[in-house]
């Protein structure tokens, strides 16, 4: 069991050819559990530039801020978070934003368990927001994905509207997707739509939904 608490990741690079997880890397670690991360600034040359989790591993993802992370393989890459693994994944809480792909849950079609998502917001990527390949389900709830550039879904149909799900701008204080998130503040502004939005009995950082 692997715990990352409340830690600064950022700006780091892996370069070696096919090569997953710039910030954050998990492979048949049994289970994962990243709590109150910011990972900002990471890259891969193939998959998982912000965090990538697989083969064998179950990851738990709370209260985390994902943002400008990259991938070299513009086609195929995941940059925000690659889920690939056959044991399920509980993602809450998530802030994933700016990315080349936003949230992207990898599965393998011959053994994949239904991951669950609530109360993430998967906002201004390059790419896709949420896609699930070869995933028979997802289950996302009260989760705002929005303005995604190739698309907020892919593969697994549009749930805006459904399970509490919403597509509409978060209206952060201040956001300006150039790479710099140090003239960047993604708490809320009045009148947010995902102020108090979340899903019933799931907390946030100040202790409602």
């Amino acid at each position: 069991r692997v715990e990352l608490v409340d830690n600064l990741i950022h700006d780091n690079r892996v370069i070696a050819s096919q090569s997953f997880g710039g910030g954050v890397g998990a492979w048949s670690a049994g289970e994962v559990i990243l709590t109150g991360n910011l990972v900002t600034g990471n890259r891969s040359t193939s998959q998982g530039g912000g965090i990538s989790i697989r083969d064998g591993t179950a990851a738990y993802i709370y209260n985390n801020l994902v943002a400008d992370n990259g991938v070299d393989d513009l086609a195929g890459g995941y940059a925000g978070i690659e889920l690939r693994a056959d044991r399920g994944s509980i993602v809450i809480n998530n802030t994933v934003v700016g990315n080349h792909d936003g949230l992207a849950q990898v599965g393998v079609s011959w053994s994949q368990v239904d991951p669950y998502f609530a109360n993430n917001i998967i906002a201004f990527g390059d790419g896709l927001g949420l896609r699930g390949d070869g995933v028979p389900s997802i289950s996302s709830f009260y989760s705002d994905v929005f303005a995604n550039a190739l698309g907020n879904y892919d593969g697994i149909g549009d749930l805006t509207g459904l399970n509490g799900n919403i597509s509409a701008d978060p209206l952060f204080v201040a956001f300006s997707d150039d790479g710099d998130m140090t003239n960047d503040d993604l708490s809320f502004d009045v009148g947010s739509p995902a102020i108090d939005a979340g899903a019933p009995g799931v907390s946030d950082l100040d202790g409602s939904a």
